[in-house]
C-alpha cells in the first residue's frame, strides 16, 4: 500500500547512523559492509542504473518518503543497485546477509541470467515461486496478464507481487508457454519445468476456469451439472498436457531441470538444493550463503506459511473412459515423471507417486513415442527421454563452469511465439457451448 501524504526528496546522501536507521543494523562480518551504503545517494544511484523500469513503478525508485507531518517512512520496492545480489553473493561462505534483505523486492540491477519457470497451470508452481522469493530476496515475475481476475488474484492473494513484469527487474519469470501464449517476448537462458500428476493438475485448472478463484474447487454437485463441460475439457486437456511436457523435455535448446510438485512437497530441502545449484551453476551449495537461507527458510515456525495441498486427490473426478484415454495418449509422459508403478526401469522419485498401473494402455502408449519420438535415437538419449532423474543429472551438468564461459555464445530461447500454441481451440472456444451454464455457476459461487 502506498504511503499517504506528499512526496518529497529526504536528503540525497544517507550517513551511516541513517542507513543503520533505514536499513537495520548490519553484521560486521556480512558479504556486504557498511561502506558500501556509506555516502551512496539512493535516489541518484537507483535513478541512473534503473532506466529500464516500467512508467507505472518509476515513482517506486524511492525508498525514503517524506510525508505532511515531516516525518520519514520506508517504501521499498527495488533492492538498490549497490546491493543487490550476484551469483557471487549466494556462493560465498555464510556470514549472512545485511538486514536490508527484509522482504522479497525487485532488483536496481540485475546480474543473472535469465530463467524461466514453466508448468502447465495447475501444477504448483506458485510454492516454487514462494521459496525462491523468499530465500533469495528477489520477486519473481510473469508473462501473465495482471488486468484479469486470476491475474490480480495472483498478485494480491498469494502475494506474488512482481507478476505480470518480465523485464530486467526480475530473475525467474513464469511462463505457461507454449499452453499459453502470455503477454510479452521473453529471451530465457534457463528453465525450470514444473509438473503434477495430470489428474491434480487438470482438474485444478478447470476449478479456475469455471470459479475464476486460483484456490475453490468444485463441489460433485456442481461437477455433475459441469458433466458434458467437464468430458469436453478433458478431451482437449490430456493432449495439451502431453504436449506440453514433451515440449519442454524433448526439444528444449536449453538446460531444463524439472521439479514434481510431489518431490517438493516431500522433501523441499532436497528439491530446493537442487533447484539453486542449477540456478546458480554450482557443483555443490554446501557451505554457503544460499545453504543458510534455504535451512532458514525451511525451519519449522514456517511450515504454516507454506500449506500444500495433499497431492493425487482429483482421480475420482476422472471416469473410467477418461483415465483410459489420459493413459492411451499421455501414458509416455506419465511414466517419464514417475507416475507409474510396476515399470521394468523404476524412476524412484523421492515421492511415491505410482498412481497408474502399467497396463496395455501405457504399453500402447509407449509403443507411440518409440515409433515416433525416440527411433534412431543413441541409448544416452533415450534414457533421458524416459526418465526426469537423468534429464535433471543432465541439466546439471550442462550448467557447470556457465559462469567461466562466453555468455554471448550461449543458447537464448524465446518465449511467446503465436505460431507454438498447443491449443487447436482456445479455451474460450472449448467451452463456448457451456458459456450460459458457467457463468450461472459462477454467480452462485460469488
Amino acid at each position: 500500500m502506498e504511503p499517504h501524504g506528499t512526496r518529497e526528496r529526504v536528503d540525497d546522501r544517507l550517513t551511516e547512523e541513517d542507513a543503520s536507521q533505514t536499513y537495520g543494523e548490519f553484521d560486521t562480518d556480512s558479504v556486504f559492509n557498511m561502506s558500501t551504503l556509506h555516502n551512496m545517494s539512493i535516489y541518484g544511484d537507483v535513478d541512473e542504473e534503473c532506466k529500464f523500469l516500467d512508467s507505472d513503478l518509476q515513482e517506486r525508485n524511492v525508498t525514503l518518503l517524506r510525508q505532511d507531518d515531516g516525518k520519514s517512512s520506508k517504501y521499498e520496492n527495488f533492492i538498490v543497485s549497490k546491493l543487490c545480489p550476484t551469483v557471487e553473493t549466494y556462493l560465498s561462505q555464510d556470514k549472512g546477509l545485511p538486514k536490508v534483505y527484509i522482504k522479497p523486492k525487485f532488483l536496481g540491477r540485475n546480474c543473472f541470467e535469465k530463467v524461466a519457470i514453466a508448468s502447465y497451470q495447475g501444477s504448483g508452481s506458485s510454492l516454487l515461486r514462494k521459496y525462491i522469493e523468499n530465500i533469495t530476496y528477489i520477486l519473481t515475475g510473469s508473462d501473465r496478464d495482471t488486468s484479469t481476475v486470476l491475474g490480480k488474484q495472483y498478485q494480491c492473494d498469494l502475494g506474488l507481487e512482481g507478476e505480470g513484469v518480465a523485464g530486467k527487474k526480475v530473475w525467474i519469470v513464469k511462463t505457461s508457454f507454449p499452453e499459453e501464449i502470455g503477454e510479452k517476448q521473453i529471451s530465457i537462458r534457463k528453465c525450470i519445468l514444473v509438473c503434477q500428476n495430470p489428474c491434480d493438475a487438470i482438474f485444478k485448472h478447470f476449478c479456475k476456469i469455471i470459479t475464476k478463484r486460483i484456490d475453490d474447487e468444485l463441489s460433485d454437485e456442481l461437477m455433475d451439472r459441469l458433466q458434458e463441460c467437464w468430458e469436453d475439457f478433458v478431451h482437449q486437456e490430456v493432449h495439451v498436457w502431453r504436449k506440453f511436457y514433451d515440449y519442454w523435455m524433448l526439444a528444449s535448446k536449453i538446460p531444463t531441470y524439472c521439479v514434481r510438485y510431489e518431490d517438493l512437497m516431500e522433501d523441499p530441502k532436497t528439491v530446493l538444493t537442487d533447484v539453486f545449484k542449477f540456478l546458480l551453476d554450482a557443483d555443490s551449495i554446501e557451505g554457503t550463503v544460499i545453504e543458510g537461507l534455504i535451512s532458514k527458510e525451511l525451519c519449522p515456525e514456517k511450515e504454516l506459511y507454506y500449506q500444500r495441498e495433499a497431492s493425487g486427490e482429483s482421480f475420482d473426478k476422472f471416469t473410467d473412459a477418461q483415465m483410459d484415454l489420459l493413459k492411451s495418449k499421455a501414458g509416455c509422459v506419465i511414466r517419464r515423471l514417475g507416475y507409474g508403478s510396476n515399470f521394468m526401469s523404476p524412476i524412484n522419485p523421492i515421492a511415491t507417486t505410482d498412481y497408474f498401473e502399467n497396463d496395455e494402455l501405457i504399453t500402447e502408449s509407449k509403443k507411440y513415442e518409440l515409433d515416433t519420438i525416440v527411433k534412431n535415437r543413441d541409448e544416452h538419449e533415450i534414457k533421458v527421454r524416459y526418465d526426469y532423474v537423468e534429464l535433471n543429472k543432465l541439466a546439471l551438468s550442462q550448467v557447470k563452469g556457465r559462469q567461466q564461459m562466453d555468455q554471448s555464445k550461449l543458447p537464448i530461447f524465446k518465449l511467446n511465439h503465436e505460431s507454438e500454441k498447443l491449443r487447436e481451440l482456445g479455451i474460450k472456444q472449448c467451452l463456448r457451448p457451456y458459456k450460459l451454464l458457467i457463468k450461472e455457476i459462477a454467480m452462485t459461487l460469488f
